[in-house]
């Protein structure tokens, strides 16, 4: 990959860098990936199915009936990666470098070298204090239930079916914040909208002789301003549209969104705005845990330490991570619990930060 780098820079256009496209490329002899192998399910009728359904790995390598393909498939791997690097090897050979004869020359004083120290770097892996995680999980998690239960509390009281709305479904949000309304679809939002849900307290129906699996209730609508409009001409409800209703009402001196007005001030404004802020710091925070907390605590291993695989083919040729990206952490205001003070040095080590500040420019 990193010779492919120094001949060609401009394949991340091309199809990348991965061995399948380079053996299609530079080989003519395109290396097949393991769900074209092994993915496709048969059918009864003999047909393949629509969906691929890859086997568990160490399954392909004990069955019988499939080890001789894996085996081909692993051992193709091989040669298609022996026989690009001689090839490249070639191509490099044949480029001249400002500092160094060759490109080739180039690649085996420096990236060679520099590639392996990456590779050291994967396996020792980044150490993460694991108990600091699990703290702020409980905590991030204790907060947005605090701040769903405030909506939650809001929403009953603007109407009597309140109580049952799912107060993480757009559409039952929609119905209660922007009803009634027309849409510029020309459709329109009826000021009452009956939705159902588990029935979960043996509700009986009016009329009915026992309790159904469902039962019914009703989410009136605020008539509050819309703020934004999805694609297909409904309000919006994302975070973005919610911050616009909301404000910021806890600031000194509050500021008061779009819902304040709508209806009509005082304190039904002051508590709509209230309950707003508070599913959008809710939100915010469930981000935090499925993007950051927990998915960094699945990862670690035994020894508290996560490998993430690090990549210098980035276009302006600093190093990129994935697997997961260590490089996105939340920072500044969006760190609300200090995610990243969970990356820390073992004990008996120091943590050397070094920033080169646009170096490359």
């Amino acid at each position: 990959m990193h010779m492919a780098r120094l001949w060609d820079s401009s394949r991340p256009m091309k199809g990348g860098y991965s061995l399948e496209s380079l053996s299609r490329d530079v080989l003519l002899d395109r290396k097949r990936p393991i769900k074209e192998l092994f993915g496709k399910k048969i059918l009864k009728d003999g047909s393949e199915a629509k969906l691929n359904v890859m086997p568990d790995l160490s399954e392909l390598q004990r069955d019988p009936k499939t080890r001789p393909a894996w085996i081909d498939y692993s051992t193709n791997d091989a040669v298609a990666t022996w026989l690009l690097h001689q090839r490249l090897s070639e191509f490099l050979r044949n480029k001249s470098c400002v500092h160094c004869n060759t490109l080739l020359d180039f690649y085996n004083a420096k990236w060679r070298d520099f590639g392996e120290l990456l590779t050291d770097i994967e396996r020792a892996g980044v150490y993460l204090r694991t108990d600091y995680l699990s703290r702020i999980e409980a905590q991030a998690t204790a907060d947005a239930e605090s701040h769903w239960s405030g909506f939650r509390e809001w929403v009953a009281k603007q109407c009597p079916d309140g109580k049952f709305m799912n107060v993480k479904s757009r559409t039952q949000v929609q119905q209660l914040l922007f009803a009634p309304a027309t849409l510029r679809s020309g459709k329109a939002l009826g000021p009452e909208r009956i939705f159902k849900m588990e029935n979960l307290d043996n509700y009986i129906e009016p009329g009915k002789d026992k309790a159904l699996k469902q039962r019914p209730f009703v989410i009136s609508g605020l008539g509050i301003e819309p703020v934004s409009f999805t694609a297909n001409g409904m309000p919006s409800v994302d975070s973005a549209a919610l911050e616009l209703l909301a404000g910021d009402p806890l600031a000194d001196p509050p500021r008061y969104g779009s819902a304040y007005k709508s209806l009509g001030g005082n304190e039904a404004g002051r508590e709509a705005c209230l309950a707003l802020d508070g599913v959008v710091k809710a939100t915010a925070i469930e981000k935090l845990l499925n993007t950051y907390i927990c998915p960094l605590q699945l990862q670690i291993d035994a020894q508290s330490r996560i490998h993430c695989s690090l990549n210098l083919n980035t276009g302006t040729g600093r190093l990129s991570a994935r697997r997961p990206n260590l490089q996105n952490q939340p920072s500044l205001e969006k760190d609300v619990y200090k995610v990243r003070d969970a990356f820390a040095a073992a004990p008996g080590m120091k943590l050397v930060v070094a920033d080169y500040g646009q170096l490359e420019v």
